[in-house]
């Protein structure tokens, strides 16, 4: 017998629309992840890009970092290395350095996307 098991995640704001981001702040010693739906999402990053731009990137957030790593969807990854004139395998590990380019484009731009 073959069971198929579908997990929903919803939007944490208004639990109506199926979340497409996951997000990940941290402030005031707190960090928190969101699940939120397309509109959200924008709106999410439309408030905070202009203190993001303004602030520093942090170093050192290596669990971090790594959580957000296995969050990503590798394929997010490769579109972005090929558009940016990396050379990228289209199978396998993605080097470590290139997921850090990814992640650091991803935060100079304020689009700190999980899925």
């Amino acid at each position: 017998m073959a069971e198929y098991v579908q997990t929903t995640i919803v939007d944490d704001l208004d639990k109506t629309q199926q979340a497409r981001h996951r997000d990940v702040l941290g402030i005031n010693d707190m960090v928190v992840r969101l699940d939120l739906s397309d509109p959200h999402h924008q709106e999410l990053i439309e408030l905070l890009t202009p203190f993001l731009k303004a602030g520093q990137v942090v170093e050192g957030l290596s669990l971090i970092v790594e959580d957000v790593v296995r969050r990503i969807d590798p394929t997010d990854i490769r579109a972005w290395a090929k558009e940016a004139g990396i050379e990228i395998k289209s199978y396998g590990r993605i080097p470590a350095e290139i997921q850090k380019q990814y992640i650091s484009s991803m935060m100079s731009t304020g689009l700190v996307e999980l899925p």
